[in-house]
């Protein structure tokens, strides 16, 4: 009788054994989700760059920092930001993400990614870079602000109970 019982034990065991898993890469599982969009969004062209500053403030966060030090301290400058969590083995990590965090998946002003991983669960920090303007571009910044400025004040508009005539 023991002997049945390795044998059985044993034929449970074994195909776990022969099956390995693919390890999990969060980066992959992003692409993937982003090169054929989900729920309903469509695909985004541009593949994520990895970005070692991102993996920086991905560590931060997943130690408990808040996204603004995580990457304040990274020195990330970041217009627009997304942070997604997910945990489990690599099928069920990319349908995690998927249903969880498709619009920031498939945010085509994303560009950068990092990411870490802690504990059975791994952090994405999703950016778009913050791109401050050049000294040559002033000049067309001002004429840009002046035309919106004028164009504001050429309408009849209220604010709160206040009422300001076009001008």
């Amino acid at each position: 009788m023991p002997i049945r019982a390795i044998t059985v034990s044993m034929l449970l065991v074994s195909p776990a054994i022969l099956v390995a898993e693919a390890p999990l890469d969060p980066a992959a599982a992003v692409h993937s989700i982003r090169a054929r969009g989900c729920r309903g969004r469509p695909a985004v062209d541009n593949a994520l760059r990895p970005d070692a500053r991102l993996d920086r403030a991905a560590a931060g966060i997943a130690a408990g920092e808040k996204l603004r030090d995580a990457l304040q301290s990274a020195g990330y400058r970041a217009r627009q930001v997304a942070v997604l969590e997910a945990s489990g083995n690599p099928a069920s990590f990319e349908r995690s993400l998927a249903e969880g965090g498709c619009k920031d998946i498939t945010e085509a002003a994303y560009l950068d990614l990092g990411t870490a991983h802690r504990d059975g669960t791994t952090w994405l920090v999703l950016a778009a870079p913050l791109e401050a303007p050049t000294a040559g571009q002033a000049a067309a910044i001002s004429t840009r602000v002046l035309a919106l400025v004028n164009e504001a004040r050429a309408t009849k508009r209220r604010c709160g109970f206040r009422r300001f005539d076009a001008v």
